[in-house]
């Protein structure tokens, strides 16, 4: 019982699967695959045959399944009688089993049959005569083409021959006239019945009929290739596997291109504007520049010193990449120099400010001191000379150091932030190529992980 119970919950989860596929291709707007309906709900499929002629008009095609469906110990062979002749009725014909003979008109130009046949009753299968095999809406869940040459398809497909020999020799040959011929012999009287044997035996009809019964009957194992055949037509057919399998290879390149194009920047970053940015510091530290350059001429310099135009084939890099993926266009934020230019002004305004702090309030008390030293008559002027030297000296250091600390500070700062605004110029870019990408990719990715998990 256990393992039923497990057999049973595999089959839903696989008929789950099939109406989950179909549903992914209803949602895309896709066109169904063929034969996919008949797995959605498989057990309340009936397994349906479809008989494949040369002619649907040829009164000797149609012996084939009169004899096949004949039921010669019966009294009243009206029905048999009038199926014989539905040869003379335009369009494929579909039969099935019924208590008694219905013929009814269909929609699609087909005549609907139900006979009271044994042989239908007892398989539990319908049939439809046919000219042309229409995979998408012939409902057909295997195929027997009689004596016709079949196109190669995915679809399971038996085939026999109707042969004029009194002796069939082939495996699939049979001679259905003279089947059809010795089946009336004994419904016509029951004393015909070692003709009606022999008639069975040399025409090959009753090997025939046991070898469809082993294909027909046996209606898991029709299931199985019907499964299989399905998911191999949808790999023939459906070009969005292959354009998915080629979008997977595409978003490779992409992001490949947004990695390469991230170490550039850091590259650049590294070998030019670290390079420049030391120059610019190493030249500010000047005790004339630093006390005659006004803030306009330290901007200047600073974009003097860190002009990167020749840098402009990475913003083209990265908006070709935005390009390509659909995506409004930006320049990366690391080329962007305007604030860096701005930042001299505020550099500029913290040394002056602590230039002004150094002199009042420890170069001018020196100086000072110097003074009244000297006019007091206490000190010489010598040694009051050198003391304001020494003030004027050690202010000029300090207020060096705290140069060199806030071009340090300024060099190093900019660095991080320009690193930064890399990894976030690429961390933009590489979200919306996924977002991007997964909103392409979601419909057919779903559909891959099915047939894949249907083909295992």
């Amino acid at each position: 019982m256990a393992w039923r119970l497990r057999l049973n919950g595999l089959g839903k989860r696989l008929s789950s699967n099939w109406s989950r596929l179909s549903e992914i291709y209803a949602k895309a707007g896709d066109k169904v695959p063929d034969k996919l309906p008949l797995l959605k709900n498989e057990a309340n499929h009936k397994i349906r045959c479809g008989v494949i002629l040369q002619s649907l008009k040829s009164q000797r095609q149609s012996a084939f399944l009169s004899a096949l469906l004949s039921d010669v110990y019966s009294n009243d062979q009206y029905w048999h009688d009038q199926f014989s002749q539905r040869y003379s009725k335009r369009g494929p014909k579909l039969i099935r089993y019924g208590a008694s003979l219905e013929v009814h008109r269909l929609d699609n130009s087909s005549t609907l049959y139900t006979l009271p046949s044994p042989w239908l009753q007892k398989h539990d299968i319908e049939l439809l005569e046919m000219d042309e095999v229409s995979p998408a809406n012939d409902g057909c869940h295997i195929y027997l083409g009689l004596g016709k040459a079949l196109p190669a398809m995915v679809w399971t497909t038996l085939s026999i021959s109707d042969t004029d020999s009194e002796s069939p020799m082939g495996t699939r040959e049979v001679n259905c006239k003279k089947a059809l011929a010795g089946m009336r012999k004994l419904i016509q009287s029951k004393s015909n019945v070692t003709e009606y044997l022999k008639d069975l035996e040399s025409s090959n009809f009753l090997y025939i009929t046991q070898l469809l019964e082993s294909q027909l009957c046996d209606k898991n194992h029709i299931m199985e290739r019907l499964k299989h055949a399905v998911i191999k037509n949808i790999y023939e057919t459906d070009t969005s596997i292959s354009k998915y399998s080629q979008h997977l290879t595409e978003k490779k390149t992409i992001d490949g291109e947004i990695d390469n194009w991230a170490y550039k920047a850091h590259s650049a970053l590294q070998s030019q504007l670290k390079p420049r940015l030391k120059q610019f510091v190493h030249g500010q530290l000047s005790v004339y520049k630093l006390h005659t350059y006004s803030e306009s001429q330290l901007e200047l310099k600073l974009r003097e010193m860190c002009d990167l135009s020749r840098t402009s084939d990475l913003t083209e890099k990265i908006n070709h990449i935005r390009g390509r993926l659909n995506l409004p266009l930006s320049s990366p934020p690391v080329w962007d120099m305007n604030r860096l230019h701005q930042r001299a002004n505020a550099m500029h305004k913290v040394i002056n400010k602590f230039i002004y702090q150094q002199f009042f309030k420890f170069q001018l008390p020196l100086i000072l001191c110097s003074v009244l030293g000297v006019l007091s008559g206490q000190f010489s002027a010598y040694s009051m000379g050198s003391l304001a030297a020494l003030g004027l000296v050690l202010g000029v250091n300090r207020t060096m150091h705290q140069w060199s600390a806030i071009l340090q500070r300024f060099q190093t700062e900019v660095l991080e932030e320009k690193r930064l605004e890399i990894e976030v110029a690429r961390g933009e870019i590489q979200t919306e190529s996924n977002i991007k990408a997964e909103n392409e990719s979601r419909i057919l990715r779903s559909k891959v992980e099915i047939l894949e998990k249907l083909s295992k």
